[in-house]
């Protein structure tokens, strides 16, 4: 792919409007040092790094050439807010679009195991071959005019707030602590969250509990027709904080949250299909490792 336009599955969000439309700079010497300084603790901010240096607008803000200006000043990449505000579903998406629009089109000798057969392959991946799972383009055309502002997660057991002494005896909080509310509401969770908790990252259970809390909007009671009967006061997100992760939600629940976290924006995915070589011609995923983007 040539071309250094393109649009955002989700976009980014600026005083009530959604941009979409990314237009991309041409690789030069700046960009190249910052594409191949990667920083193993701090992947989120190397992430950042490369989207400043790289795109050079998204609708009206100009980002690339100033940040490449900057970094000939002070040899470092200092991430404007409007790239921390981008969903890190369109961060996924940024990296894929940036390597295989500016740098190159695949990415070579990735190890690859057929399902089915067991066989190990070693392919170069062919990054023009990725696009949106079907199922992830309908979703993009029924959200295109609504957007994507929260994030809502049914839960299955729900939570019933534990009883804080001195708090949930108050009377404005009477019966609080006997409710079960059975739906959690996030934002979507953005790359300023994911640089805050990236000490984290090598845990992975533990950074998205903590990116969870942080995006967390309502807790809410809803009943079998979807409608809220009753929301936990806000402040008791903080009276809990990480306990209710850590603590008072069952695992099903947990990992309904995390599935919804990471997997409801859309994004292009990190691989694509073929057939396995083997007799049975099967398609299996082509996928690739993050940690292979950038490479000399």
């Amino acid at each position: 792919m040539d071309g250094i336009f393109f649009e955002l599955p989700v976009g980014l969000s600026q005083q009530g409007n959604i941009y979409k439309n990314v237009e991309l700079l041409r690789t030069n010497g700046v960009a190249e040092k910052v594409f191949l300084k990667k920083l193993a603790e701090k992947p989120f901010t190397w992430q950042g790094n490369v989207v400043s240096i790289a795109v050079k607008s998204i609708g009206p803000f100009e980002i690339g050439s100033e940040c490449r200006q900057n970094y000939l000043k002070d040899n470092s990449v200092t991430i404007p807010q409007i790239v921390r505000n981008l969903t890190l579903a369109d961060i996924n998406t940024l990296m894929v679009e940036i390597h295989r629009r500016c740098w190159v089109s695949f990415i070579p000798k990735q190890e690859v195991i057929c399902k089915y057969c067991g066989k190990r392959l070693v392919a170069d991946i062919d990054l023009d071959k990725i696009d949106y799972f079907p199922e992830t383009k309908e979703q993009m055309e029924q959200f295109s005019d609504i957007g994507y502002s929260s994030i809502e997660v049914n839960l299955k057991d729900g939570f019933i707030p534990p009883v804080i002494p001195k708090i949930t005896d108050q009377e404005k909080y009477q019966g609080i602590t006997e409710q079960c509310y059975n739906r959690f509401v996030f934002r979507p969770p953005l790359l300023q969250d994911a640089i805050k908790h990236e000490a984290y990252f090598s845990d992975t259970i533990g950074f998205w509990r903590r990116i969870a809390i942080d995006c967390l909007t309502a807790i809410q009671k809803v009943d079998e027709n979807g409608c809220v009967v009753d929301t936990l006061p806000i402040e008791f997100h903080t009276y809990y904080g990480l306990k209710m992760f850590n603590e008072y939600l069952t695992g099903i629940d947990l990992r309904s949250i995390r599935t919804e976290l990471t997997e409801h924006l859309p994004t292009l995915p990190y691989a694509y299909y073929e057939p396995c070589g083997c007799e049975d011609q099967k398609d299996i995923p082509m996928i690739m490792e993050a940690s292979s983007f950038f490479s000399e």
